[in-house]
């Protein structure tokens, strides 16, 4: 997010480097939170009951 120019940088994951793809979004206002893209979560193991 750039606050003074008011727009979002898009960026895309590319053989492990982070390039700017030139992409501007315009925004009006600061944001209040923006996620970016993470990995999906591996599965969690099955609980091991005991008797």
């Amino acid at each position: 997010m750039d606050v003074r120019d008011r727009n979002i940088a898009v960026f895309r994951f590319a053989d492990g480097r982070l390039p700017d793809t030139s992409t501007r979004i315009a925004a009006d206002r600061g944001p209040a939170a923006i996620r970016t893209a993470g990995a999906v979560p591996a599965a969690a193991p099955a609980p091991a009951w005991r008797n």
